[in-house]
């Protein structure tokens, strides 16, 4: 059987630990090239996961006919030019999330994959994730009943000015702060473990810090059509606790970051 052939198009961090790595692992694909607008990064990822074929210009890696995949692993303002481009060269799609800015970038991508008879994906990983897919079988046994409502607190801490700040709330580009960047996560796994669309959606969002562009605090409710509730607690700025343990000072509480969730059914709950 012949290993499918995929090209990535960015070779960032995201790239890094989200792609590269598990493609590298999997003996039924093959890396036939690198791409990245930055040179230097381009060459380092090829040279660490074993790839021949590197570019700048992810246009000429495109061109390849033993590239039958790409991974879109980009900033977000650039997924739209760049996944209609890939369905046009007859290559299915991996796009990182947020998928694009907007509905209408959104549509586009979908309606070039759809004229070229390509897959679109879009890398919602929570999907694959042991643990978020332990909670779906929980739900699917019915071992809690029907479930009413859904709950999750995201937040970690980006500095003012830091890279991960630039890169996801002061970088107008990016079209959005935390709620786009991550709350698409959680929106996402929600639909997928109801099995069940958005109704209606009320939310506020809030900039702590006020040289960003764009929210770095949110709180979404929504209604699902089942009539099941969620809420959705989002941040980019949860600095040092005021009283801790000796535990919550390892690793890695230690890097402000919290994920904690419910999901509350009529028999059980989930935490």
């Amino acid at each position: 059987m012949s290993k499918l052939g995929i090209g990535v198009i960015g070779a960032g961090h995201v790239a890094w630990i989200g792609h590269l790595p598990w493609y590298w692992e999997d003996p039924r694909v093959e890396i036939r090239a690198i791409s990245d607008v930055i040179e230097d990064n381009a060459v380092q990822a090829a040279r660490r996961w074993g790839v021949e074929a590197w570019y700048k210009d992810y246009h000429e890696l495109l061109t390849r006919d033993d590239i039958e995949a790409v991974s879109i692993c980009t900033p977000t303002w650039t997924h739209q030019e760049i996944a209609v481009a890939a369905a046009q060269a007859g290559k299915h799609i991996l796009c990182e999330k947020p998928m694009a800015r907007t509905v209408e970038e959104c549509d586009a991508m979908i309606e070039a994959a759809r004229q070229a008879g390509v897959k679109l994906a879009i890398g919602f990983a929570k999907r694959c994730n042991p643990g978020f897919e332990r909670v779906k079988q929980i739900i699917d046994e019915g071992r809690i009943g029907k479930p009413y409502h859904l709950d999750i607190h995201w937040n970690l801490y980006f500095p003012p000015g830091s890279p991960e700040s630039k890169s996801f709330s002061e970088d107008r580009r990016v079209g959005g702060g935390v709620l786009l960047d991550n709350g698409t996560h959680y929106v996402d796994t929600f639909r997928w473990w109801l099995g069940a669309e958005v109704d209606t959606v009320f939310a506020e969002i809030s900039k702590v810090i006020p040289g960003r562009a764009f929210e770095d605090e949110a709180t979404a409710i929504l209604r699902f059509k089942d009539g099941a509730t969620a809420l959705l607690d989002m941040g980019f700025n949860r600095v040092a606790d005021v009283e801790a343990s000796g535990w919550d000072q390892r690793l890695p509480y230690a890097w402000r970051f919290t994920e904690m969730g419910f999901v509350y059914g009529e028999k059980g709950t989930i935490y």
